[in-house]
């Protein structure tokens, strides 16, 4: 019974009034401030709050709609709680297109860390309908947080790839520039279809600019996605200052810009994906993605958003990827190399590539920066941290790996 009812929000066109919160015992008295009839409406006007911060609409939309899917059987808070700690398994389902018939609102148990996080969103949510005369009363307020365990190091620092698999991977000659070499780069007649005989060269020198980008900058996943040639310049030269360092302004979290820095190698990377996609790198004036798809979909939307006409001929129109699909790319190119017998990688290599994200990437950027001994001050203003304290914990770790390194000198002390 429950599957019936397993779509994702905007798919959902209507509640039976009998459930849709129109005549609920909680309804405020008196004037509205939003133009909300029913429960439905209500999260719309919510989310359409933050329609200019995509991660952040994404989140809070996936725990109002897990909510209201719920709330068609049921209303009780608490109640609700105990199902995130164990959502049954007819919602649970590896992660699937939110247009797919395999969708489901859950991709596995959530940890008490995203239990908590949840009940926060419905309670910020409930204050604010309450706010708007929407609600009489937030009932969140009589909830629980979950118990959570109070992480010393809540970021994942120990996922940074080690400094030879870095520098195995993005070195001169290594092993990104071995695959693409595979493939040399031809004149580009038309967008690259999967079934394309260049198409993997294209797909190889696309991802390793994108590793390049992220893990020399520290860019998160949906900055990258988001950077524009225009946005990137060469740094005027001067004493005492390496050549061929580039700056790149970002759009971080908070709407907030901040200026990293590449060096030419990724640069070159970047070059050879603009070849690819038959853009002019050399135009710095241009408002088109650093990073775009090569190989286009046959799909509909996929056409429509990459393809465009001109001469009669269809060419890329350089729009960038979504923090998903970024996401998709790496995630698989980086499988495709640990899969990769003929690589010289270690099975351990091997394993850590299988289960790399983006956002690893970042960490191997602060980690090797700290390593470095990179000023704390410095790196916060790179990573885009608003707290000191948040950059802290990468000089934490570092210190703690050169404790362990030193205790091994010494195995016969305890």
């Amino acid at each position: 019974a429950l599957a019936r009812k397993l779509v994702p929000l905007e798919q959902v066109g209507r509640i039976v009034p009998a459930l849709d919160g129109s005549a609920g015992r909680n309804r405020a008295p008196g004037y509205c401030l939003i133009a909300a009839r029913h429960d439905l409406e209500a999260i719309q006007a919510y989310l359409s709050r933050f329609r200019d911060r995509d991660k952040t609409a994404r989140a809070y939309q996936k725990e109002l709609e897990r909510f209201l899917l719920w709330c068609v059987g049921t209303d009780d808070c608490e109640h609700y709680k105990d199902f995130l700690a164990q959502p049954d398994p007819s919602w649970i389902g590896p992660k699937a297109p939110r247009t797919s018939a395999r969708w489901r609102p859950f991709v596995g148990a959530l940890k008490p860390e995203s239990q908590r996080y949840a009940v926060l969103v419905l309670r910020g949510f409930f204050a604010w309908l309450v706010s708007m005369r929407y609600l009489g009363g937030n009932p969140w307020l009589l909830v629980q947080d979950p118990l959570t365990t109070r992480r010393e190091v809540p970021i994942a620092v120990d996922k940074a790839l080690p400094a030879p698999l870095w520098r195995a991977l993005v070195q001169p000659d290594g092993i990104l520039d071995r695959l693409c070499a595979q493939w040399p780069a031809v004149p580009v007649a038309a967008p690259l279809t999967a079934k394309a005989v260049d198409a993997p060269g294209a797909q190889y020198r696309l991802a390793r600019a994108a590793v390049l980008l992220l893990g020399c900058s520290g860019a998160r996943r949906e900055e990258a996605a988001g950077a524009q040639r225009c946005h990137l310049q060469p740094v005027p030269e001067q004493a005492g200052m390496p050549a061929g360092l580039w700056e790149l302004a970002l759009r971080g979290k908070r709407q907030q810009w901040r200026t990293v820095f590449l060096p030419a190698r990724a640069i070159d990377a970047l070059r050879a994906h603009w070849a690819d996609r038959g853009h002019d790198f050399e135009n710095p004036d241009q408002e088109l993605a650093l990073l775009s798809p090569v190989v286009i979909p046959s799909t509909r939307t996929a056409q429509a958003k990459h393809l465009s006409e001109e001469h009669g001929a269809p060419v890329l129109r350089g729009k960038g990827f979504s923090p998903d699909g970024l996401y998709q790319l790496l995630t698989t190119t980086l499988v495709r190399v640990a899969d990769d017998a003929t690589l010289p990688l270690s099975e351990a290599e091997r394993n850590q590539l299988r289960h790399v994200a983006p956002h690893a990437l970042r960490h191997t950027f602060a980690t090797h920066a700290v390593a470095n001994e990179m000023p704390a001050d410095v790196l916060q203003r790179l990573l885009g941290h608003a707290s000191l304290q948040t950059t802290a914990h990468y000089v934490r770790a570092e210190r703690a790996r050169g404790l362990a390194a030193v205790a091994k000198l010494y195995p016969g002390l305890s």
